[in-house]
C-alpha cells in the first residue's frame, strides 16, 4: 500500500482496534513491521473492508482469486464485527506467528486464522485461507446467504480466498438452466487446502436448449444445392461430382448427449445420425438427367458453456 489509500487504511486500522481491543493496550504498531500488518488484516476483517482487505493481500490476489472477498461474503466471516484477540504464537528472530481469534473465543475448532509475518513486515505465507474451486457452468458463487459474480472458471478451476469462517459454497449458473444444488460446507481452520468439485448438471429446460440448437445447426445443411453450407455437413462428404439437383433428409432425429467438461459440457452423438440425399446428375454423352441416391453417416460434436444468464452453445464446422 502507498500514498492516500494506505494512510486511510492505517487510519481506519487504528481506529478498529483500539475499539475492539486488538492491540496491546488499545494502541497499534507500525504499520510496516509483521504485527502491525496483523493489526491492519485485523481490522480490516472486523470492519468488513473489502477494498482495504484485497490491499493487504495483493501479494496473494495475483495467483488466488480475491472476488470472494466481497462485502457479503465479509459479513459472515468468524471475525467481522466482533472483538478480536490476536496471540504471538511463537517464532525467531525473524519470524513470528500470530493467532486471531474472537474475544471470548470461539469453543471449539481452535484459533479462526493463523498467520505468519517477518518481523520486519511481510506475510510468509497466504494471509487468508483459501479453497479451490471447479465446476461446469458457473457464472457466479453463492457463499452462505451471498452471491457474488464471478470471472469464468478455466477447466482445472480456481482458488479463491476467503475470510476466517464456516460457508455452505455452492456454484450458481443461467437460472433454470443449470443445477449445482445446495452447495458443500467449508470451515477454514479446517488445516487441509480445500479443493472441490461443485459439479453442475443441465436441468431439462437446458437440455431442450442444446438439442435445438443443435438441430438449428444441422438444418443449415439442408439447404439448396447452390446455397452454402457448413464444412461438417454431410453433403460436403459425399458424392456431389456434377450434381444437377439435390436434397438431403436426416433419417430419424439428430439425438446428442452431454457429458462434464472442464468448466462446460462435450456435445456428442452417441448413436451418429444418417443423411440420405437423392439428387440428380447431368449425363455428360447425353447430357440428360439421371437421378442419383448416397447415404452419409455423419457426427456432431460441440460444447456447451454457461454465458452470464444463458448458454452457449457451439458446433465446430457447423
Amino acid at each position: 500500500m502507498q500514498g492516500v489509500r494506505r494512510a486511510a487504511a492505517v487510519a481506519t486500522g487504528l481506529a478498529v482496534l483500539a475499539a475492539t481491543g486488538c492491540a496491546s493496550g488499545g494502541s497499534a504498531d507500525d504499520p510496516s513491521t509483521g504485527r502491525g500488518q496483523v493489526q491492519l488484516l485485523t481490522a480490516a476483517l472486523v470492519e468488513v473492508d473489502a477494498p482495504g482487505l484485497r490491499e493487504l493481500v495483493a501479494d496473494d490476489s495475483q495467483a488466488v482469486s480475491d472476488e470472494l472477498l466481497d462485502p457479503g461474503v465479509l459479513e459472515q466471516g468468524a471475525l467481522a464485527r466482533t472483538d478480536v484477540e490476536i496471540d504471538d504464537t511463537g517464532g525467531d528472530l525473524a519470524y513470528v506467528t500470530y493467532a486471531l481469534d474472537t474475544d471470548p473465543p470461539t469453543e471449539r475448532g481452535g484459533a479462526w486464522l493463523r498467520v505468519g509475518v517477518r518481523r520486519s513486515g511481510g506475510f510468509t505465507g497466504s494471509a487468508l485461507p483459501s479453497v479451490e474451486l471447479q465446476g461446469q457452468g458457473i457464472t457466479a458463487l453463492r457463499v452462505g446467504d451471498a452471491v457474488v459474480p464471478v470471472d469464468p472458471l478455466p477447466p482445472e478451476g480456481r482458488r479463491y480466498l476467503l475470510p476466517p469462517g464456516e460457508f455452505t459454497v455452492a456454484g450458481v449458473g443461467p437460472d433454470g438452466l443449470v443445477d449445482h444444488g445446495a452447495g458443500v460446507r467449508v470451515d477454514t481452520r479446517d488445516p487441509v487446502r480445500y479443493s472441490l468439485d461443485l459439479g453442475g448438471r443441465l436441468t431439462a429446460a437446458g437440455r431442450t436448449q442444446v438439442q435445438q440448437a443443435v438441430d438449428a445447426f444441422v438444418r443449415r445443411c439442408t439447404r439448396p444445392l447452390r446455397a452454402p453450407r457448413p464444412v461438417e455437413c454431410p453433403a460436403r462428404k459425399a458424392f456431389v461430382g456434377g450434381l444437377a439437383s439435390s436434397s438431403w433428409a436426416l433419417d430419424g432425429p439428430v439425438r446428442v448427449a452431454t457429458e462434464a467438461d472442464g468448466a462446460g459440457w462435450r456435445i456428442t452423438t452417441p448413436r451418429p445420425p444418417v443423411a440420405r440425399m437423392t439428387g440428380t446428375v447431368v449425363d455428360r454423352e447425353t447430357g440428360r438427367e439421371v437421378a442419383v441416391t448416397d447415404r452419409v453417416r455423419f457426427r456432431v460434436e460441440g460444447t456447451v458453456t454457461a454465458q452470464g444468464s444463458r448458454l452457449a452453445v457451439a458446433v465446430p464446422g457447423y
